[in-house]
């Protein structure tokens, strides 16, 4: 009823006896339970004013009343938000199947006055630094699955990097003597 476990009701019980005292627990339990007694009148008191206000005023009516006077116009957000975002209707029209026709519809120069300004507006493509002739022979040497920046650099700096001291140099036998094969990794090509 009030959230207690058995163990906090005997805790309790044990605390009220050594405090009020055994001939006087009968006294405090009948004031505890005529404090409750008044207090459920006292609700149910409250309980049947407020019913009765309810009743002599009708709140019933007064709220239909108040939702007919203060009756707010019906939000139309999708209509509010295309009149703030698009308000000339501008984009919308953009989306129309003749303005795309028109906008986009090549327009072929016809004198060669034209014909020249149109060329020397178009730039020449610049040419990547990996479909220079030279360097398409290097990335044939890395992995394909590089990025082909990363592959040149590697493929440039593969010249430059020495076999670590710690690993012993390639030897093959060769008429029964051993031959160091290749000190260097570039060495190997």
């Amino acid at each position: 009823m009030f959230g207690l476990s058995w163990a906090e009701m005997l805790v309790i019980a044990i605390v009220t006896l050594v405090l009020v005292g055994p001939q006087d627990i009968p006294k405090v339990i009948k004031a505890i339970s005529q404090a409750f007694n008044m207090a459920q009148k006292m609700a149910a008191e409250f309980k049947m004013h407020v019913a009765e206000l309810a009743r002599e005023v009708d709140v019933h009516e007064l709220s239909k009343d108040l939702d007919k006077h203060l009756e707010l116009p019906k939000l139309d957000i999708e209509k509010r938000i295309t009149d703030t975002v698009d308000s000339d209707h501008q984009i919308r029209s953009s989306f129309s199947p003749d303005y795309q026709n028109d906008r986009f519809e090549e327009k072929v120069p016809t004198n060669q006055k034209d014909l020249a300004l149109v060329e020397e507006k178009v730039p020449e493509r610049r040419r990547e630094m990996w479909e220079e002739p030279e360097n398409i022979v290097l990335l044939e040497k890395v992995p394909s699955l590089l990025p082909p920046r990363i592959a040149l650099r590697l493929a440039e700096e593969q010249k430059e990097w020495l076999r670590p001291s710690v690993i012993p140099p390639m030897v093959a036998l060769h008429d029964g003597r051993r031959a160091v094969v290749a000190a260097e990794i570039g060495a190997r090509e």
